[in-house]
């Protein structure tokens, strides 16, 4: 396998080590423009359907004290409200990062930042999955 040089610089070599640090630095890249693009719709907190409207009721009940395994939504039906299907797993990643932002920005710009970048995790993970098994080609 014949080796990239640029100035001293060996391109297979450091994408043959540092593949992880480079996949992500890619994910950033395409996360960052998704953001940019989008910014209008984030800012509005203009979510694409009512499941992800409800999704965000569930987080902020969680982040109210809500139980775990309380997933009644009290705004649906009152006053008893209903059962809510969906997993909590699914809220934590939402919740991990309205946490993380809300000292730096207040509650309601950590909840537009979280509902627009928690849906990219994914994408880090399938972009780290497709890095693994393409890199011993």
């Amino acid at each position: 396998m014949s080796s990239t040089r640029f100035a001293g610089f060996d391109l297979d070599r450091e994408l043959r080590t540092h593949w992880v640090r480079w996949t992500l630095l890619a994910w950033a890249v395409i996360a960052g423009w998704y953001l940019w693009q989008r910014w209008g719709l984030v800012n509005a907190l203009a979510l694409s359907d009512t499941d992800d409207n409800m999704r965000l009721m569930q987080v902020r009940g969680l982040l109210a004290g809500q139980d775990w395994y309380d997933l009644r939504q009290y705004r649906l039906s009152p006053p008893g409200g209903l059962d809510i299907h969906w997993s909590r797993l699914v809220d934590l990643p939402i919740a991990a990062l309205i946490l993380l932002f809300q000292p730096f920005t207040g509650t309601a710009m950590a909840e537009r930042l979280a509902v627009g970048i928690a849906p990219l995790f994914p994408l880090a993970v399938t972009m780290l999955a497709m890095g693994a098994a393409v890199r011993r080609l």
